[in-house]
């Protein structure tokens, strides 16, 4: 039994020394920018960083959404490398980076769900001086709460001290304002107005998660002192998103509308206006088998969805039968769409002979999360480089 004490020794002197290190690494940082919410983080964290450059600052940042990546001070997009699993212990690997690169801000993605794992992401790695919140949606109920109040505590978790906090909307200031408040930090939100009078300035097509995305980017660089000047030529510079893209399916064409990152029902029903006047999509989700409560939540929100034809399941849903029998009951013919397929097997056949029967190239809407999604469906992931050569493979 004797090595026990000298082994306790040396892991608190470790914990220690590592704790030492990340403080170290962090305070060599003056702004320190942590970015939560349900929707939207990885665009909102790279137009806070451009609005950061544009206005002259030295500024990296980490996003975690789709692939895991981070952006260098000109701007440029790099692969996150993972060393196993995500965990969030590799957030100190990323202001180790920030330190020696020298740069005066940082923006960085929370990339945690469990509550407590968000204010350790907060109040031990990241002690942010601005946290963003861009938004509370139904998402992640098995960790962060049945509702969206629930929800919104949870978001809560991230509310830096003596700092200032960012909210992407004005629903839940009532949740926030007091947490805020109790640690000295400020707060500011973006109003319905304010996105508004985004919308008109920009004009085009810009979509509704968008526009609320680059709303909130915007305050967060007033509140960092950055012209609206500046904020607003990186918008007019931006990259417009492509609402939808030609893959192929058997060597023909189907028309993609990818809603694999916006995983909650709200961010998902959004998708539809992508469609084209007057077409209707077959509606594909990816089921994820630890998030059992999501497949209930996009069926009720899809359910008086009339530009929906029908609607495929897939991935790992073998223990969701019940789910979708109990749904089936309660919805009964009050849906103009039906589930037409259930299972890897069974999709894969009804997706060929909807491309077989129709006479142009059929839409599909992707919604879920890829990790749903099967490898005999991953093709839909992947747009087509150049749509002559889509036209050719038909």
């Amino acid at each position: 039994m004797e090595p026990i004490i000298p082994l306790t020794i040396g892991v608190l002197a470790s914990l220690g020394a590592e704790a030492y290190l990340l403080a170290e690494w962090r305070n060599k940082v003056p702004i320190r920018i942590h970015v939560n919410g349900t929707r939207g983080k990885s665009t909102t964290v790279r137009l806070i960083a451009a609005m950061c450059r544009k206005a002259g600052a030295s500024c990296i940042a980490k996003f975690t959404g789709g692939a895991p990546g981070w952006i260098d001070t000109a701007g440029v997009e790099h692969i996150w490398v993972r060393r196993g699993p995500a965990r969030l212990s590799e957030q100190m690997r990323f202001w180790r980076l920030a330190a020696r690169q020298g740069v005066q801000t940082a923006v960085l993605e929370c990339m945690a769900v469990d509550p407590y794992l968000q204010w350790v992401a907060e109040r031990r790695i990241t002690k942010a001086t601005h946290t963003v919140i861009t938004n509370v949606r139904l998402d992640h109920q098995e960790v962060m709460g049945a509702d969206l109040t629930q929800i919104a505590c949870s978001l809560a978790n991230a509310v830096p001290v003596n700092g200032h906090l960012i909210l992407g909307a004005e629903e839940f200031v009532h949740v926030f304002a007091p947490i805020a408040a109790s640690r000295n930090t400020r707060l500011s939100w973006v109003t319905a107005e304010m996105r508004q009078e985004l919308r008109q300035e920009l004009g085009g097509d810009w979509s509704a998660g968008f526009l609320e995305n680059a709303a909130t980017a915007l305050l967060a660089a007033e509140t960092l002192g950055i012209s609206a000047q500046a904020g607003r030529e990186v918008l007019q510079g931006w990259q417009r998103e492509t609402p939808y893209y030609p893959a192929l399916w058997q060597r023909r064409i189907v028309w993609v509308i990818n809603g694999l990152a916006a995983n909650d029902p709200e961010s998902a029903c959004m998708l539809w206006d992508r469609l084209p006047s007057g077409e209707k999509a077959v509606a594909l989700y990816a089921h994820r088998a630890d998030r059992p409560l999501r497949l209930r939540g996009f069926l009720k929100a899809l359910e008086q969805e009339t530009r929906c034809r029908e609607l495929l399941i897939t991935g790992p849903i073998a223990k969701q039968h019940e789910t979708l029998r109990q749904w089936q009951a309660e919805a009964g013919d009050r849906t103009p769409w039906a589930v037409s397929a259930v299972g890897t097997q069974a999709v894969t056949r009804r997706i060929t002979a909807l491309t077989q029967q129709s006479a142009t190239p059929i839409w599909l809407i992707l919604l879920g999360n890829e990790l749903g999604l099967p490898p005999e469906c991953r093709t839909f992931v992947t747009p087509v480089t150049e749509y002559a050569e889509a036209k050719d493979a038909t």
